[in-house]
């Protein structure tokens, strides 16, 4: 039996869409496989795909609660009644949770996978809350791995550097599914606008560097808006941003959707003049891989995009997004600019990065490496 493990389904965010991914490119793959879900969300959330070749079950289904000990408890009782029924040559993928991971690396009659989007220090979720796993003791479980799956090349590096063998390492790059925007059609909108989706994080994704960059665009472009697509992360961030508009004088320009449902998302992206990403230099950007950036280009419509980790070995600035250096919203604002200037142009742009996106981030192609991998050790 194969076996997907996961801790948690969230609808609607990157790595749940990432998990998506690779489930419908299993089940069409017609490769059998059980999802396994330890614990439920606020919402008590469930997959909504229908699968041929693809069982879901979810350990949590008995004994719903949002009470923190109570989901403890009975995480650690499915993962030890889990861990008891596995037989002779089944294999285990953990996806992102080093609490799962130790189940396989624990039990030598199984062949045990796993992957890791994020580094270490920047991991969050029920991997830090629920287990206080030593950085010994995670060291230890990762080394039992029959095949470790990461999304970077610095990712990649810093597990070797931690005594991973390199033989078992395998990078598998972000992916997005290509379905979701193979039939859309920019539509005819009200505003014009440049679009951000995703975590509205400061931190993370710069977005108050996007919001001083585009103040410089409005105060030339006056019929141009700044859609920011997601939820802020914190009130901290929502409250500077909401005052860092207000001192630009761009508070008429700028539009906070909130969360948008997946579904929708793609012709959101679709409708924008242009697509935009000031991520900012950190541990975060140099080790991960943004999907919304796949996203992007997944439009066809120009990316603007800061040049931090492993952005700049797939787009080439000029031919397939426009790169610009992290917290300098003098230079991005000039990519943007230049994209409005010269439309045609940055249309073959993003016709280039789509092509890009389709070759290197197709959720098939990526889960067939994967897949490959797991079935040929």
């Amino acid at each position: 039996m194969f076996y997907i493990l996961i801790d948690i389904f969230q609808p609607n965010n990157a790595v749940s869409n990432r998990l998506l991914g690779y489930i419908r490119a299993i089940d069409e793959m017609k490769i059998e496989a059980t999802v396994v879900v330890f614990l439920p969300d606020e919402k008590f959330s469930k997959i909504k795909d229908v699968f041929h070749n693809i069982t879901v079950e979810y350990l949590w289904d008995n004994h719903k609660s949002t009470n923190l000990f109570i989901k403890s408890f009975f995480f650690f009782l499915n993962k030890w009644k889990f861990k008891k029924k596995l037989k002779d040559g089944d294999i285990i993928y953990t996806y992102g949770c080093n609490a799962l991971t130790n189940i396989g690396t624990s039990n030598a009659k199984v062949k045990s996978f796993a992957e890791r989007t994020e580094h270490p220090k920047v991991s969050s979720g029920y991997n830090s809350r629920l287990v206080a796993l030593s950085k010994k003791k995670c060291k230890k479980t990762l080394m039992g791995l029959d095949g470790l799956f990461v999304i970077s090349t610095s990712l990649k590096d810093y597990f070797i550097l931690e005594g991973i063998s390199e033989s078992k390492i395998h990078i598998i790059n972000m992916t997005v599914d290509p379905k979701r925007f193979a039939l859309l059609k920019k539509q005819k909108v009200d505003i014009r606008y440049i679009a951000y989706c995703g975590t509205a994080s400061n931190n993370k994704d710069g977005v108050d560097e996007l919001i001083k960059a585009f103040a410089i665009v409005a105060h030339q472009y006056d019929d141009i808006k700044l859609m920011i697509i997601g939820k802020t992360p914190s009130k901290e961030d929502e409250l500077g941003n909401l005052l860092l508009i207000e001192q630009l004088g761009i508070k008429d320009k700028v539009i906070f959707t909130g969360i948008v449902e997946s579904e929708k998302m793609p012709q959101l992206l679709k409708n924008a003049e242009i697509l935009a990403l000031d991520r900012p230099d950190s541990l975060q950007a140099q080790c991960g891989f943004p999907t919304k950036l796949g996203e992007y280009l997944l439009t066809g419509n120009p990316v603007v995009v800061t040049k931090e980790g492993d952005i700049p070995r797939f787009l080439v600035h000029g031919e397939s997004a426009l790169l610009a250096n992290q917290r300098d919203p003098q230079d991005f604002a000039e990519k943007i600019k230049w994209a409005l200037d010269n439309p045609v142009l940055a249309r073959k742009i993003g016709e280039t990065g789509e092509k890009i996106a389709l070759r290197e981030f197709n959720n098939v192609s990526e889960t067939h490496k994967m897949i490959d991998v797991i079935f040929n050790k």
